[in-house]
């Protein structure tokens, strides 16, 4: 899975997966406040995420995109419950061999 980081003006951003505009997008946290990560969602798995300053949901994402994680949107959209405690099922076999098609 591809990913990036950097550092602008002394603020990391990263970015892991790869997103598409049909994508349901997701924002946790506020943007105004400096520290923030969209989800991106395709068909109800996590499909790419971007944080700025937002580590603590960064790794965990990684796991789940390559897992084919499927996540609770509702959930997922709130910065205090962590990324993983939004997984709706852990994906079986079938469910990651059509997640890679």
């Amino acid at each position: 899975m591809p990913w990036f980081w950097t550092v602008q003006h002394g603020v990391r951003l990263q970015t892991a997966g790869v997103r598409d505009a049909a994508d349901d997008v997701i924002v946790r946290g506020e943007p105004a406040g400096g520290r923030f990560s969209v989800v991106y969602l395709r068909d109800g798995r996590l499909a790419a995420v971007d944080t700025v300053a937002g580590l603590t949901d960064f790794r965990p994402a990684r796991k789940l995109i390559g897992q084919g994680a499927r996540l609770d949107p509702t959930l997922a959209a709130d910065p205090g419950i962590p990324l993983t405690d939004t997984v709706l099922n852990h994906p079986t076999d079938a469910d990651l061999a059509a997640a890679r098609i």
